[in-house]
């Protein structure tokens, strides 16, 4: 028989507030953004839209819950759903792109519609009313959601193509792509830019829409730490790419005191490893990619992070379940959470990448006997020495500290 209304109201409030808390919701982002980036592998490899598309569903699946509690369907474009299809304009993805991004999600949404009304058995409401409910409100969620994304996908596109910028992104994109082979005429394209010595790829991103214009001004800011000019692409939104272009390699390790000045601005960057020639132009800026991913990841991200640094991170964090189970399995019960292991782990850590007791002791600012005592109930956790396996125990301490200390 048909629901009482009074009762399907009921549910559907307690339905959204169940899936509304933290854990519910992030799991509903691991449910959709999870497939939507393996079938869409050239967003995958991009780390700051893949982050868009994770926040996309987290505000989409929001504003849906909140739509349910009206009588009628409802329907508005939350931002990071217009930001995600003019992205993809201006990084020249092609539009079947954004409809393969809705296509998973739309089975997503389908899949866990079962889902829901199996959760219904046993209340005061037909299953059949939360089927029909659910289905129609979804529908007119998603189709109302491609129909603004496509509008916004085309305009930014016209845009995008009548921009001054265009022949610059163009030409990047040609190398990055391995398209392009002529260094001279590649050159000319980027306005005059070297490509026969080394570039040094560099990604800067901001959170913030209103400090976009500050992305050039950091831009040359680094740059003239370096002292050259940069070839500076703007791919779209939050985000910027540039090349430092030198006859000589530079010392990426001087911008690391640009950090407090990036970090007072709200802004992040990412360094790729100086490298020579059209093959370096692309591998610096795949490197700088790579560390924005792993920044991304990180539990406390820097404003500057040199891929030098997290090269190795970069590695374990391809297979991030796999190297859970490698910490955990190193660090044993030092891996446990709360203060003293915490003390403990940072203590072992300042004496296995400084290499004596006398320089740990300097950089904690602590007593040697501090240090000592320390790391002998580091070793009682650990279950040995700690020069037993000094690089595994280090590697270890490290992923730990980036990606796993607020578990």
């Amino acid at each position: 028989m048909p629901s009482d209304r009074s009762a399907m109201e009921a549910w559907i409030a307690a339905f959204v507030a169940r899936e509304s808390l933290p854990a519910a919701l992030e799991g509903w982002v691991e449910r959709v953004a999870k497939p939507t980036l393996a079938e869409n592998p050239e967003v995958a490899d991009d780390p700051a839209l893949s982050r868009l598309v994770a926040e996309t569903v987290r505000t989409q699946w929001l504003a849906f819950l909140d739509s349910l509690s009206n009588p009628e369907p409802t329907h508005r474009m939350v931002r990071p759903a217009a930001e995600i299809a003019a992205e993809l304009a201006r990084r020249r993805y092609p539009l079947p792109v954004l409809f393969r991004v809705y296509r998973v999600a739309q089975q997503a949404v389908w899949d866990y519609v079962t889902t829901v009304t199996e959760s219904a058995q046993g209340h005061d409401v037909d299953p059949a009313d939360v089927l029909v409910l659910f289905w129609g409100r979804a529908s007119t969620w998603l189709d109302a959601s491609v129909e603004a994304s496509v509008e916004i996908f085309q305009g930014e596109q016209d845009r995008v193509r009548q921009g001054a910028d265009a022949q610059r992104i163009d030409a990047v994109r040609d190398i990055l792509s391995g398209d392009g082979s002529d260094p001279k005429e590649l050159s000319a394209r980027l306005g005059g830019h070297p490509l026969s010595g080394f570039n040094t790829a560099l990604l800067l991103h901001t959170e913030d829409f209103e400090a976009v214009p500050d992305l050039t001004v950091a831009a040359n800011e680094l740059a003239r730490v370096i002292g050259t000019r940069p070839l500076i692409a703007h791919p779209g939104g939050r985000d910027l790419w540039c090349w430092f272009g030198t006859r000589q390699a530079p010392d990426v390790a001087e911008l690391r005191d640009s950090a407090p000045w990036l970090a007072e601005r709200g802004l992040s960057a990412t360094v790729g490893s100086p490298s020579e020639g059209l093959a370096g132009f692309r591998q610096s800026h795949q490197e700088a990619q790579e560390a924005q991913r792993v920044a991304f990841a990180m539990v406390s991200p820097a404003a500057l992070t040199l891929f030098a640094d997290v090269e190795v991170l970069a590695v374990m964090s391809a297979s991030p379940e796999a190297s859970r189970r490698f910490v955990l399995r190193t660090l044993g019960p030092l891996a446990d959470p709360g203060e003293t292991t915490s003390r403990l782990r940072q203590t072992l850590s300042a004496l296995l990448t400084s290499g004596s007791v006398d320089e740990a002791s300097t950089r904690l600012t602590v007593h040697k006997n501090t240090v000592r005592y320390r790391v002998n109930q580091a070793e009682e956790l650990l279950g040995r020495r700690a020069y037993d396996a000094p690089t595994e125990t280090e590697l270890a301490l490290r992923y730990y500290e980036a990606f796993l200390a607020t578990e």
